[in-house]
């Protein structure tokens, strides 16, 4: 009713004895409107309608209305990054005009009320975008927007500060620049440090406890050194002792602690140490049976972003960790029919993309050696080498060349 009458008042406000003013604040009014519903309902035209009016207003004198410019920006990025989200419009086009207006919100005395809410607009679009296209060019951008925001709001902002960490994680993850993981580790600590209750952390230093561990783990990953794998374990552990945590960033952590542990005794031969109980799959919910008729009949129903919800993400993404446990040959067939539909559900540019490759290439490669089918090894030599052409994947290329360099061995 509120969108109704702010309608209506856009024409009244034309034969009214203020004319313009009137017909302004009708449109700033409509606009507060139109952006609450979309926050609530996500309707594609309340976006559309939405990014048109904030348009006209941006192009008006908005200081003689009596009306706040920053406002109708921050009011126009919002909308922008709705429709990003939503899929209609040109996605990078979109992305390119947010950026332009952070820029200048940035650029401007831009009040921190309003500053908050734009950055974390900003954020979220270029998550959603990132899981459908390219976005490798937006980070270097992104980062330099949330440091400045960083230095803007002066005392520590738990939100801004962990994105920026995060984004940075992302770079380091495809450059292996170690200026990006100390500057990112550095941020985090801050944060977990400022704490005031080191034995039972708020959600903030949880946060970032989680991203600590993500970001040590993959540095372990790209430089194999024992001491930056004795980091990575270290920070897992720090991140499990805390009380009450979030389940699926749990789980996330206590895979990834079982994995570490695991390559520290079959590497450096280090052991006496068993994964955690929780690590262990349900034979149930990872039977690949089970999983090829889900995505099945996913297939059949349209897709979903099924990435979006951690509970089926763990159920997914945990079922590659057991692709090699058997010798039968029509269960292996499974694992590799299991991987292929995983492959093919993701987005084209979804770094999600790479777990589902590597354990394709690894599947095929254990029923080469359950076989001596040669097709198999061949196979497997495709989709390691399809992992070197993904975006988003640089810090798995030493993986994959050092199992090409083995896999060839086997041709020879």
């Amino acid at each position: 009713m509120s969108i109704l009458y702010n309608t209506e008042a856009v024409f009244v406000a034309s034969h009214s004895a203020r004319g313009n003013y009137d017909t302004v604040w009708a449109f700033y009014s409509l606009v507060t409107g139109l952006l609450n519903r979309l926050g609530r309902f996500h309707q594609p035209s309340d976006a559309q309608d939405c990014i048109e009016y904030c348009r006209y207003l941006k192009s008006l004198p908005l200081e003689a209305f009596d009306i706040s410019s920053y406002r109708v920006k921050a009011y126009l990025l919002n909308a922008l990054a709705f429709r990003v989200e939503l899929g209609i419009g040109d996605a990078a086009r979109d992305m390119d005009e947010m950026m332009t207006h952070y820029r200048d919100l940035l650029a401007s005395n831009i009040p921190r009320p309003i500053l908050k809410p734009v950055i974390m607009a900003l954020v979220k679009a270029n998550g959603v975008f990132s899981l459908h296209w390219s976005a490798s060019e937006y980070v270097d951008i992104l980062i330099d927007r949330l440091r400045e925001a960083n230095r803007r709001l002066e005392s520590l902002d738990a939100y801004v500060a962990t994105h920026l960490a995060i984004q940075l994680r992302r770079r380091f993850r495809e450059k292996y620049s170690m200026d990006d993981y100390e500057e990112a580790m550095t941020i985090l600590d801050k944060i977990i440090t400022s704490n005031p209750n080191r034995d039972c952390p708020g959600p903030a230093a949880a946060s970032a406890l989680f991203c600590s561990a993500l970001l040590a783990d993959d540095r372990s990953r790209i430089f194999h050194n024992p001491e930056y794998l004795e980091e990575a374990i270290y920070f897992h552990r720090r991140f499990l002792r805390i009380p009450s945590t979030d389940d699926s960033q749990r789980n996330i952590i206590t895979r990834g602690l079982a994995l570490l542990t695991y390559v520290r005794s079959s590497h450096l031969g280090i052991t006496g140490e068993d994964p955690p109980e929780s690590y262990y799959p349900d034979p149930e919910g990872t039977s690949f049976a089970h999983l090829v008729a889900s995505l099945r009949a996913r297939s059949t129903i349209g897709k979903t972003n099924r990435w979006k919800v951690p509970e089926e993400r763990m159920k997914y993404l945990g079922a590659l960790e057991t692709e090699c446990r058997t010798t039968d040959i029509a269960e292996i067939a499974e694992a590799i029919e299991y991987c292929q539909l995983l492959l093919a559900s993701n987005p084209p540019h979804n770094g999600s993309k790479y777990l589902p490759a590597k354990a394709l290439g690894k599947v095929l490669f254990h029923a080469f050696k359950c076989t001596d089918n040669i097709e198999y090894l061949d196979k497997s030599i495709v989709a390691f080498r399809n992992i070197l052409e993904m975006p988003s994947t640089k810090a798995g290329h030493f993986y994959v060349i050092d199992h090409l360099v083995v896999f060839h061995r086997f041709q020879t």
